[in-house]
């Protein structure tokens, strides 16, 4: 990214809007709502571009915040009480 210009196409803000929306949507569904909410006329390759640009300037930090979610979840299923008790591979009765 460079002067603030996400594949030297979108604004960060519009950037961060499709990679959140190329989640959910198909690549038709996504240049349709950035035609009809944003007013942009992208075609598939630009729309390309900026996921791929988007992941790619992401990816660092995703598997980080992905391990900490995972470690929190782990935690949070350690604490628990209840008849199972839950590792990384399976879950088993509790032996007591």
């Amino acid at each position: 990214m460079q002067l603030g210009i996400v594949a030297g196409v979108a604004t960060p803000a519009l950037a961060d809007r499709v990679a959140l929306l190329s989640v959910d949507m198909t690549q038709r569904q996504l240049l349709e709502a950035l035609r009809s909410q944003h007013h942009v006329g992208w075609g598939a390759e630009t729309l390309r571009k900026t996921v791929a640009a988007m992941a790619g300037a992401l990816s660092p930090v995703c598997h980080q915040a992905q391990a900490n979610k995972l470690r929190s979840l782990l935690d949070l299923a350690a604490a628990s009480v209840g008849p199972r008790c839950v590792s990384v591979f399976r879950v088993y009765q509790r032996q007591e």
